[in-house]
């Protein structure tokens, strides 16, 4: 590693927590998408974390019925196409995930009870989120969003039923990730650099390879608190037609803007370039602007820079001093 990699300081727990949606929404209301929190109950997480991808029978779904609306899908449907497999020979499929309704059931065990699981409250909650969004959301966890599981609903993430929701999500491993591994490779020390992560250790572990013994100590610095459990919420966002070579991630240090490059970097888009000077500006004045406040939660980290009139710049809304925002530019 180079002196530039490793003096760079790690990612905290608590920046980590600062950049839940639920957390920082509050504060940048007026300048974002409209958007809804429905709080997750446990069994909810708990189906999220378990193996196969099922729902409820209640539940309705239009990703395996096309793009129609959800009122479409029956009630005693499996929201899934594979159930068909299994009713064609008479088998009950309701409780069986997609993978077992397609091979009619007979990968189970004979001694197994399917766990129930019944999703109609959060369904209630989630249907009218939707319905005061205008019909079409685009869903996320409290950090990722299931953009790796788009494929199953032609390649968006346009969602207009609790089921298309629910298998976006459970489908997706930036998902899995929030659950599994939310504060993965975060330090407790935010002064402290991935250098000074890597060094310890008295040299008394013999033969032990560098390699080996670095990653032990960065494993020993970064292993999270176990208290304070994560609280996980379902956002769903107005659905837009936003295009991405207008999505801009801004690098943010002491509270000033240092550095701005495209969102989304697997892909070349040449009209940036004629643009580049407009879109500097632009996006500087955006955050860089004195506003009225907005009266949201900086008891963490604090917010400040705000003048005598009650005005601050988006900037000054942020809770921690170095982060990364994503603008978007119309």
């Amino acid at each position: 590693m180079t002196n530039e990699v490793t003096n760079m300081p790690m990612t905290t727990r608590r920046q980590v927590e600062n950049a839940q949606f639920a957390r920082w929404y509050p504060n940048f209301r007026d300048v974002s998408i409209r958007s809804e929190i429905v709080p997750l109950p446990e069994h909810f997480i708990n189906w999220l974390k378990a193996d196969g991808v099922s729902l409820p029978t209640s539940t309705p779904t239009t990703i395996f019925c096309g793009q129609g609306s959800a009122d479409d899908v029956g009630s005693d449907d499996d929201s899934s196409w594979a159930s068909d497999e299994g009713a064609k020979e008479g088998k009950d499929t309701s409780d069986l995930s997609v993978e077992q309704a397609v091979d009619g059931g007979d990968s189970k065990p004979a001694d197994a009870k399917p766990h129930k699981f019944d999703f109609a409250e959060l369904d209630e909650a989630v249907n009218r989120a939707i319905s005061a969004l205008g019909g079409s959301v685009f869903p996320k966890l409290n950090w990722s969003s299931p953009q790796d599981a788009s494929w199953m609903n032609m390649g968006n993430l346009k969602c207009r039923s609790p089921g298309d929701i629910y298998l976006l999500l459970k489908s997706s491993d930036f998902v899995s990730h929030d659950i599994h591994f939310p504060f993965d490779a975060c330090c407790l020390d935010e002064n402290l650099s991935l250098e000074a992560s890597l060094k310890g250790g008295s040299g008394a572990k013999g033969s032990v390879p560098r390699e080996q013994e670095a990653s032990e100590n960065l494993a020993t610095v970064t292993a999270p608190p176990t208290n304070n459990p994560v609280t996980y919420t379902l956002v769903l966002r107005k659905w837009c037609e936003l295009r991405p070579e207008r999505g801009f991630r801004c690098f943010v240090r002491g509270k000033e803007l240092v550095g701005i490059s495209q969102r989304d970097c697997t892909a070349h888009f040449p009209q940036l370039e004629a643009d580049r000077e407009t879109i500097h500006d632009t996006i500087e004045n955006f955050l860089n602007r004195p506003r009225a406040k907005t009266g949201g939660d900086c008891s963490s980290g604090g917010c400040g820079g705000s003048d005598k009139n009650g005005s601050e710049r988006l900037l000054d809304r942020l809770f921690d001093n170095k982060c990364v925002v994503d603008v978007y530019v119309n």
